[in-house]
Parts: C-alpha cells; sequence; structure tokens
C-alpha cells in the first residue's frame, strides 16, 4: 500500500429531508484511503455504508464537508456531468444487483465504458474479448447478461468496471446475491487487481471477507466505529514459512484461485485517461471541409445576426457594449448547432442506408451477382462518412456509437418499433399518396386541355370594338418580336358541304401544314397535306350576283371551338345566322393547288361517312367569306363548289372542323385573317411576347391560361388533402411520443446506469433523440414508398378499367422530387419535436435516483 491518498473525507455529513425534518445518514466523517489500499466498510443495514459509498462516487452530494478523489473536490463547482466524466475516467463500478444494457450483449455491455471514451468498436471488442477469455467466459460473448448466472453476470459487471483501466474500483455489496462458491471467486479476481496496484473499495456486512481486505472501516448509525489495518509484512512472512512447510494453503495462496486464469491484463488498448477533450488535429481534408462548411454557416449567422441588429437597433443603442459580447457567443453557438446537427442527420441517414444496403446484400442469391464488390464499396462510403462527419474528441462517445446503440434498443422491442414506424409510415404514406393524387390528377388535366406545344403558343385575334385589322403586316410584325419562331395565320369561313344530296354548313379553317403539326396531334387516320404556301395569284373568274344571294340559312355549325379533343383552340366563325346588310357578293371559282383536306371525327359522323372508310373519299364545298376578311366592307364572296378529297382524320366529336390549306382560301381574294397562332422559342417567354402583342391593341390568348387556373384549383386542392394526409401524422407523432415515454420509464434504470458508468446528460439526450429520429425518418422513407405504392395500384386498377373500354394507361399518382425532400424534412422534424420531451426528461433524471427506480 502506497502513501499517496486517492480518496479524502473531511468533515462529511449527509442528512435527507422527510417531512419538515432532517434525518442524519453521515455524521461529521473523516477519511483516507491510499492508492493500492483493499478498503472494505463494513457494517450493519441502515447503518450509512452506501450513502458513504456514493458520495465517494459523486453521486450523493454530502450535506456539509469536502470529497477529494485523486487531488480534485468533486462537488466544489462540478455538475453532475462533471463528476460524470471523471467517474468515466478513474472509477469501475460493480453492484450489488448486475444492472445491464438490456438490449446489449455480454461483450457490448463490457465494452461500454470503452465506447463512452471514444475508443471505436472494434478495439473496444478486442478488448472485451481479452478479459472474457481470462475468466474463460469468451463463448458467452454475444448472449444475452439475463441468460448468465448470478455469479457470471457478477464477474461480467467486474469485466466492464476494469475494462478502462481504472485507478479506482468500487464495489457495492457485490457478493450479496452470490453463492459462497461464486462469492469467493469473484473476490480472488478483486484480490488479483488490487495485487496489481488497483485501489479497491467495497461495502458490505460479511465478516467472511475480511479475509481479503487491507483496511477494514467499520461503520454503524453514520459514525465511523473503528479502522483496521492488515500487517501485510508479518502476513507475507507467515506465507513464505507455509510455503517452506508446503501446506496446501500455501499453495491455493501461490496460484490465487483455482477457478480463474491469471493472464496479463493488456493496456495497449486502453486510452489514455488524462488525454485532453479538446478536438485533435484533423487531416488536410477534413480540416478543408470544415473550413468551408464553416465560413458558409458564418456567413449566414453574420446575415442573421445583422437583421437581427437592425431591426432592434434602438433598443440595441442602450447596451452596444454587450451586443458584441452576444453576437460572439451566439455566432458560435448558432455554429457549432448547426455543424453538429447537420453533421449528425447526415451520418443518421447514411446509416439507415448502410443498414438497407447490408440488409439487402445478406440475401444469398446475391452473391452470386457480385455482392462482394457491393460489400466493399459500401465499407470504403461508410468509412468515409464516418471519417469526415464522425464527432472525433478525445474522451467523447461518436455519433456511430450513438446511432448503432439506438438501433440496438429498437432492436430490443420490435414489436413496438414495428408498430411505431408503421404508424408513422402510414401517416407519412397518407400525406405522400393524397398529394401525390393533386399532382397527377393535375398532369392528367392538363395532359388532356394541352399537348406539349400548345404551352408555348397564343393565339392572336382583334378585341370587340377594335378596327384594327389582322394581316400581312401584322404577321411579319409579329414574327419580328424577340424570342417569337413562327406565325401561323388562320382563316375561319363557313363551308357549305354537299354530300349524297345533303347541304350541310360547317366551319372550315384555312390553314398551313406547319400550323396542324403544331398542334401536336397525330392523325388518327391519313396524314395531314403537304401545303405552307401564303400566297398565290388572285381568282381570274368573278360574275356579279343579285344581292339576295348574300343571304343564307342558319348554319349547323360555325364554330370552331374545340375542347378536350385536342383540335384548334376557339376561332370565331362569321356565322350567318344573324341578319345583315346586303353587300354585294361575287361569285368566284377557287383557284385551288390542292383538293386535300382534313377532317374530324364529328364532320364524318355529320355526313355519314365510317372512320374506316374515309380516307379517299370526296365531298363538294363552297365558302361563304364575309367582309371583315376583304378589303371592301361592302362586299361578300362566295365560291363555286369544288370537290376535295379527306386524307387525314382528327380526333374531334364536339363539332365538325374542315381543314383545308391556308393558299385555298387566300386566293379568293382574302386580305385580312381571322386570327394568328404565335409560337415562342421557350414556355417561360410566352407570357413576355403575350404582353407585348397586347401593347399593339390585339388580345390574346393560350392553354397557358386554362393551365394556370388548373394549377391554382390544384394547389388549393393539395394543401386540403395535405391536411388529412397531417391528421394522420399527427395521430401517429403522439403515438411515437407515447413510445419514447413508456420506454424512458421502462429504461430508468438503464439511464441510471449509463451516467453513473460516465455517460453526460446531452449524451443520454442525443441518445434518445437519436431513437426517435431514427423512427421518424424510417417511418417517413418507408411512407414515401408505401404512398408511391397505392398510387401505383390505384393508377393499374383504374387503366384497366380504361383500358377495356378503349382509352389507355391513366397514371393519377406523381410524386416530385421536391416532395420527397419536403417529406424527408417533415419526417426529421416530426422525430425531433417527439423526441425532444422524453430526451430533455433525461437530462434532469438522478444518476443514483434512476437506480433506485423500480
Amino acid at each position: 500500500m502506497g502513501d499517496q491518498v486517492i480518496i479524502n473525507l473531511e468533515h462529511v455529513s449527509k442528512s435527507f429531508d422527510s417531512a419538515e425534518r432532517q434525518i442524519p445518514v453521515l455524521k461529521d466523517m473523516s477519511l483516507s484511503i491510499y492508492k493500492g489500499d483493499f478498503a472494505i466498510i463494513l457494517g450493519p443495514s441502515g447503518s450509512g455504508k452506501s450513502t458513504l459509498l456514493h458520495t465517494l462516487l459523486g453521486l450523493e452530494a454530502p450535506t456539509t464537508g469536502k470529497v477529494e478523489l485523486l487531488n480534485q473536490n468533486i462537488y466544489e463547482n462540478w455538475d453532475e456531468d462533471k463528476r460524470s466524466e471523471f467517474r468515466k475516467r478513474y472509477i469501475g463500478m460493480v453492484y450489488q444487483q448486475s444492472n445491464w444494457i438490456q438490449s446489449l450483449s455480454v461483450i457490448d455491455n463490457i465494452t461500454f465504458p470503452l465506447l463512452l471514451l471514444g475508443v471505436d468498436k472494434d478495439t473496444a471488442r478486442q478488448r472485451g474479448m481479452e478479459l472474457l477469455q481470462n475468466i474463460s467466459m469468451e463463448k458467452w460473448a454475444d448472449f444475452s447478461p439475463s441468460e448468465l448466472s448470478s455469479g457470471e453476470q457478477q464477474k461480467i459487471a467486474l469485466m466492464r468496471a476494469i475494462i478502462t483501466d481504472p485507478d479506482i474500483i468500487v464495489a457495492d455489496e457485490p457478493t450479496g446475491n452470490l453463492d459462497y462458491q461464486s462469492g469467493e471467486e469473484l473476490m480472488e479476481l478483486l484480490q488479483m487487481f488490487n495485487s496489481k496496484g488497483k485501489t479497491v473499495i467495497m461495502v458490505t456486512h460479511d465478516l467472511a471477507y475480511i479475509k481479503y481486505a487491507k483496511r477494514t472501516i467499520k461503520i454503524f448509525d453514520g459514525v465511523i466505529m473503528g479502522m483496521f489495518q492488515r500487517n501485510i509484512a508479518q502476513e507475507e512472512e507467515a506465507m513464505r514459512e507455509s510455503k517452506r512447510k508446503g501446506s496446501e494453503e500455501s499453495q491455493q495462496l501461490e496460484q490465487g484461485s483455482r477457478h480463474i486464469k491469471v493472464q496479463d491484463f493488456k493496456e495497449e488498448h486502453i486510452p489514455e485517461k488524462y488525454a485532453s477533450l479538446e478536438e485533435p488535429t484533423p487531416n488536410l481534408l477534413k480540416r478543408i471541409f470544415q473550413f468551408i462548411l464553416t465560413i458558409v454557416v458564418c456567413i449566414f449567422v453574420v446575415v442573421i445576426n445583422i437583421l437581427i441588429y437592425i431591426l432592434n437597433l434602438p433598443l440595441r443603442l442602450f447596451r452596444s457594449h454587450k451586443l458584441i459580447k452576444s453576437i460572439k457567443v451566439d455566432m458560435k453557438y448558432i455554429t457549432d448547432g448547426i455543424l453538429q446537427g447537420a453533421s449528425f442527420l447526415i451520418m443518421l441517414f447514411f446509416s439507415i442506408i448502410n443498414i438497407t444496403i447490408r440488409a439487402i446484400l445478406s440475401i444469398k442469391i446475391l452473391k452470386y451477382i457480385g455482392a462482394n464488390q457491393i460489400q466493399y464499396i459500401r465499407k470504403q462510403i461508410s468509412n468515409g462518412i464516418k471519417f469526415i462527419f464522425d464527432r472525433k474528441v478525445s474522451g467523447k462517445i461518436g455519433r456511430e456509437t450513438v446511432i448503432n446503440l439506438s438501433y440496438s434498443n429498437l432492436h430490443a422491442k420490435k414489436s413496438r418499433t414495428f408498430v411505431t414506424i408503421g404508424g408513422i409510415m402510414i401517416g407519412v404514406g397518407m400525406i405522400v399518396f393524397l398529394v401525390s393524387l393533386g399532382y397527377g390528377l393535375q398532369s392528367l388535366v392538363i395532359s388532356r386541355v394541352a399537348k406539349l406545344g400548345a404551352i408555348k403558343e397564343a393565339s392572336v385575334s382583334i378585341q370587340t370594338g377594335s378596327k384594327l385589322q389582322i394581316n400581312d403586316n401584322t404577321l411579319y410584325k409579329l414574327k419580328s418580336i424577340p424570342n417569337v419562331t413562327e406565325v401561323y395565320p388562320i382563316i375561319s369561313v363557313v363551308g357549305k358541304v354537299i354530300y349524297n344530296n345533303s347541304n350541310s354548313d360547317m366551319a372550315v379553317y384555312g390553314v398551313t401544314t406547319g400550323y396542324l403539326q403544331s398542334l401536336s396531334i397525330n392523325p388518327i387516320k391519313g396524314n395531314f397535306f403537304n401545303n405552307n404556301n401564303l400566297t398565290n395569284k388572285l381568282p381570274i373568274e368573278t360574275q356579279q350576283q343579285s344581292n339576295q344571294q348574300g343571304s343564307s340559312t342558319t348554319s349547323n355549325s360555325t364554330s370552331g371551338n374545340q375542347t378536350g379533343n385536342g383540335s384548334l383552340p376557339f376561332i370565331n366563325v362569321p356565322s350567318l345566322s344573324t341578319p345583315v346588310q346586303t353587300p354585294k357578293t361575287t361569285l368566284v371559282s377557287l383557284l385551288s393547288s390542292s383538293n386535300d383536306t382534313v377532317v374530324n371525327q364529328a364532320m364524318l359522323t355529320e355526313l355519314g361517312i365510317p372512320e374506316q372508310q374515309a380516307i379517299g373519299k370526296t365531298f363538294q364545298s363552297s365558302f361563304i367569306v364575309t367582309s371583315n376578311l376583304l378589303n371592301n366592307t361592302n362586299q361578300s364572296i362566295q365560291t363555286k363548289p369544288i370537290t376535295f378529297k379527306i386524307v387525314g382524320i382528327l380526333p374531334g366529336t364536339s363539332t365538325p372542323d374542315i381543314y383545308v390549306p391556308f393558299i385555298d382560301l387566300r386566293s379568293i381574294g382574302i386580305t385580312n385573317y381571322s386570327q394568328l397562332e404565335v409560337v415562342v422559342n421557350q414556355a417561360n417567354q410566352l407570357a413576355l411576347v403575350r404582353k407585348q402583342i397586347e401593347s399593339y391593341g390585339y388580345a390574346t390568348t393560350s392553354v397557358a391560361d386554362t393551365v394556370s387556373q388548373i394549377n391554382g384549383v390544384f394547389n388549393t386542392l393539395r394543401i386540403i388533402l395535405a391536411l388529412f394526409g397531417f391528421i394522420a401524422l399527427i395521430v401517429a407523432a403522439l403515438g411515437m411520443l407515447n413510445t419514447l415515454t413508456i420506454s424512458l420509464l421502462e429504461r430508468t434504470r438503464e439511464v441510471g446506469l449509463m451516467k453513473a458508468l460516465g455517460m453526460q446528460s446531452n449524451e443520454v439526450m442525443e441518445l434518445f433523440l437519436t431513437e426517435s429520429m431514427v423512427m421518424s425518418v424510417l417511418g417517413g422513407i418507408l411512407g414515401i414508398v408505401f404512398g408511391y405504392v397505392i398510387g401505383k395500384i390505384l393508377s393499374i386498377l383504374l387503366s384497366i378499367i380504361s383500358i377495356s373500354k378503349g382509352g389507355g394507361y391513366i397514371n393519377i399518382s406523381t410524386i416530385p422530387w421536391s416532395m420527397i425532400i419536403v417529406v424527408i424534412i417533415l419526417s426529421v422534424i416530426v422525430g425531433g419535436i417527439t423526441g425532444i420531451y422524453p430526451a430533455a426528461r433525461t437530462r434532469r433524471i438522478s444518476a443514483l435516483n434512476a437506480l433506485r427506480y423500480e
């Protein structure tokens, strides 16, 4: 036994409050224990020996007096976390009841104190296996501690106590629940460690164990009644004498134990206990990365502080000297918080991905298709992420360790974890499904309203009451506008169609092939005519007719308004149903370069032509051109009937339409157009082009207007659908909060154990918060998959019905990437909110009270 005082108590008293009185437990105790001592504190139950031990450990603050361990006053200006840090580095503990982290195996429980010191898992496991080999229990490494006998559990607890190579081993009634043989084995282990220089302090009420003590301290009713020191020199001399006589007793003393393999307990894997808590110097790559991230964060923080400063300038003018200090403190706090939080989330996401990939690659059949190579890449990426983002502070538990501990705790309660994650999955899945339904329906409706090309087009017409005309000058003027790629002229007239001795009035459009192609509608049968000419000779035959011929009967169809069938947008066709003045009507012959025409399905239905037989069919038609399309407002034109051949059929069943080459109508003397179709190079330029056209006095319309209205409606619909989903998510979040709260109550003793072993309050809080985040993020990711699958199943069912009725595939569920990102962020927020309450409660739990919790 050395002369160095390792524990010193001076006039220590401890009283507990009960009702309105104080009950003294320790009464003016003064005590010194030296380095290498084996001190047994002996006394009956209720004598205060456990309270004395807790006071020595920093778990129970004395009412008065001073407690020094290793020359450190552990209660003077020290909070619980600092005392916890001290225990972690210098003290190993063995309890009467074997306190375990139930979700961990034997080897993981043993190595837990090393993980708290920041030792990596592989190194800690190697050290733990060496200790198990020393006591011939390596085969129990991966078992649960509760599967072992009481004696075996106490041996494991002792290995946990000495794995960090502590200066002091404290044992609180370690043999109280053991049989005689197990108790003797445990005491021999303690004696062996004491012989290697460890200071051992043990509390017991069993007089049989005094033989192992170098110093016996007897207390009664909170007072030290006596202290007995063994004469080690005399005992050693007696042992040598006994050895010379060859007695059996001396042989046992020489061997140390009949049941224990006494080996050298290697220390090369033990971290330096007195190492600084400051961050070690990282390598160049990590320093560069951290520097860049810190600069970005600092700029952000500076901007925020400047804004806060400006908004609070009147108030801060009165305390400017405090402002500088507060900004410095705030910047450091916020910067550290953002860096730590970002690093933690990155590691959390990668750990989830890592575990998922590892589970997939564990399927045997994948080993034959390159799984080993993928495993290698996974490990390298995992090591890189850990290297950059894991917390590397001497004596501090790493983020990867905290995340792995949270996985172990969740895995220990599989059913509860699956139910909780399932609740989050359903809540998030409902949001994803309902919102994706809004996106999908929006996309479906827009695709029916407008094709891709129509989004870049606008129709130009004359405003009501305007005296402007649309002619060649207008066409070239609009074509010179920046970002305009094409301008297609359109002439709309009334056609008198003659087929099988029946007459019908229909809308006729003079258009170019380019315009038909710009509709992004393919003919259901046949092809477009091929004619893009805009000019030709004027007609060569005219004949005056009576003014009465200028009037006509009611038209069957005078409108070119098509919706939902991909045909032309609205085009005004001069109607002959309204009485007009009696301008002179000129009868002309159509100077046509081509007799080809394209019609829609409604036109075939009107004439009674079967769609399958329509291509190549002919019909006759004459055209009536009103004065608004001519230079002479007192003149109208009617053409002689001419034969047209159907070369293509477009979809459209609402109104019958006929499309003829633009030049056919232009050649009869038409100088003004009904409207123009303007095409821009980019859809986002359309609004600017339309604004410029309208500044010329023309009116514009576009499918983009309809799309904008649809977007507005569906934006509102998505918000409503998302609110329904949020209700499900709130219910799931409350369920997760309840799960975490119950888990905290069930693991209160574990919390106390972790704190007693040296885990600080913020680290325990981080552990519980991590569990919440893991469940929430996993639930969020599974919810995205769940919502996507439900949407696709519904789309398939509707598509089956649609295809059976002659339609096509219907996709009513669309999930944009932005929505996935928002859902993951939402999952993180839900995990943080639901986990912060039980995690914060762990900070307020006293280690000693938690160990006493039942």
